[in-house]
């Protein structure tokens, strides 16, 4: 019997966590025993009625959590505190979006892979957008190892061993959506990088996906914004962990966000996204060196 721990945190969505309880319910299979803790970030009780009428899912046991704070990094340390057992001892632990749909059968491929790859201690799925097919953050396309310098992929594409929590790791709350701070992204990347400095293992299997909307893909001013706002967290999230890097990999790192534009340069509107991204990376390591001054 495979344990599965998902800890969904959701602000100003209903009908779409309905969906994504909807297809997680799919994915539990009879030796798939399933500990769902929703973390309900919303001032109204418009979704925790709905939970609670939802009829009832033989092998999803729901805990429905109300809290009066914000920040997406906070809420998942909360949620897995919330679990009935102990980290360590689940299967797959992994942080779906409020807003992703898992495809058919993607728990139970994690699951095999888990079973047949006893040394994989995480992995990175693909995803896709539902109408478009397009991936929100591309990823190789064959399998590949996971290292600090090659990190694809959103928090709700990953999925982990309970072992990889055992020495405390957790979200750093600074980064990420919500957070109150500029760093509004870059808290999968640090905690990849906790991970792969306690010399765990974590491959990309691009093969399975979750659904999720590919909004970088289209030119928006939210999406600019958003953008902005990711680029800061990057930032943060280098310099916490410069020690992880040699020189050379850390100047490598702070040139990619001026070089990336160029390689979009075919496609304006991905190029005006990635001159954005730049200009907010750029702005936020500024303005981080000025504060480590003082």
């Amino acid at each position: 019997m495979n344990k599965v721990a998902l800890i969904l945190c959701t602000l100003g969505r209903t009908e779409e966590v309905i969906a994504a309880l909807d297809s997680i319910n799919t994915n539990i299979e009879n030796d798939l025993l399933c500990d769902l803790i929703i973390v309900d970030q919303n001032k109204d009780d418009i979704l925790k009625n709905k939970v609670l009428a939802l009829k009832f899912y033989e092998n999803i046991n729901i805990l429905y959590c109300k809290v009066d704070f914000c920040g997406l990094s906070r809420a998942r340390n909360y949620g897995m505190k919330m679990l009935p057992l102990r980290l360590s001892e689940y299967d797959i632990v992994s942080f779906p979006d409020d807003d992703c749909v898992y495809s058919k059968l993607l728990l139970r491929g994690v699951a095999d892979f888990f079973n047949s790859n006893k040394n994989i201690d995480f992995v990175s799925t693909q995803t896709k957008d539902f109408i478009t097919g397009d991936s929100l953050i591309p990823v190789y396309e064959n399998y590949h190892q996971i290292i600090k310098n090659n990190i694809r992929g959103c928090s709700f594409t990953f999925f982990f061993r309970g072992r990889c929590f055992e020495n405390g790791v957790n979200f750093d709350e600074v980064l990420g959506v919500g957070s109150g701070t500029r760093y509004g992204s870059a808290e999968e990347e640090d905690l990849i990088l906790k991970l792969l400095d306690l010399n765990l293992f974590g491959l990309s299997i691009p093969k399975i996906f979750v659904y999720h909307p590919a909004k970088e893909s289209k030119l928006t001013i939210d999406t600019l914004r958003r953008n902005y706002s990711y680029s800061g967290g990057k930032v943060y999230c280098l310099f916490k962990n410069k020690q992880l890097f040699t020189k050379k990999e850390f100047v490598l790192q702070l040139l990619k966000p001026a070089v990336k534009p160029f390689y979009s340069i075919l496609s304006p509107s991905k190029a005006l996204i990635s001159m954005v991204y730049a200009i907010g990376f750029y702005i936020s390591l500024f303005s981080l060196a000025i504060y480590n001054e003082k």
